[in-house]
């Protein structure tokens, strides 16, 4: 019985995750990489423009992927101070692999508090050519993150907790990890 509603609790909030995720999918294309923002020292300055870099790549410890993960972080979004991104890692471990797709609410300049929801596929068996998924474990990212708006260094440390499937226990695992990259 706990099990079912554990399983029942964990399907919405992968709905509400994927239903969310599917808003960033019907987005219409932008002409360019750039988002053009205009800030008061620019008005000041004859109106010139400061661009926002949207590209991150990433090398994480412990973290979403567990014991460390690659990744890559686009923002597609950015009002005044909120911006949102969609971000994936990767990690290896034998011959398995983990894929976590995340979005993040981050609020601030250059020092954001980031807010994120992801999804993991932990354990991906590559058994030869099949493929397998094992388990699903859905996290959470509440953080710092120094990101410049123009380019640079990418710095994240977060509390980012767990709420595993039927091979992690406890079911509710408290977790962190922090970030270093580089925004393009």
């Amino acid at each position: 019985m706990m099990k079912n509603c554990n399983n029942l609790i964990l399907a919405v909030l992968v709905f509400v995750y994927m239903l969310l995720l599917s808003s960033v999918c019907i987005a219409q294309p932008e002409e360019n990489d750039t988002i053009y923002i205009d800030t008061e020292k620019d008005v000041q300055n004859n109106f010139e423009n400061k661009t926002l870099r949207k590209n991150s790549i990433y090398f994480e410890l412990f973290g979403n992927g567990g014991a460390y993960s690659i990744g890559y972080d686009r923002m597609f979004w950015e009002e005044n101070n909120f911006k949102l991104s969609i971000a994936s890692g990767i990690t290896f471990y034998n011959d398995y692999f983990i894929v976590s797709p995340q979005s993040n609410l981050l609020i601030g300049k250059k020092n954001h508090f980031e807010l994120g929801l992801g999804y993991s596929f932990p354990f991906l068996h590559l058994n030869g050519r099949n493929i397998s998924v094992i388990d699903h474990v859905l996290f959470f990212r509440i953080g710092y993150r120094y990101q410049r708006e123009n380019s640079g260094v990418l710095f994240r440390i977060g509390f980012t907790p767990f709420i595993g499937g039927r091979y992690i226990e406890p079911l509710i695992m408290p977790w962190g990890g922090i970030t270093i990259g580089w925004t393009f």
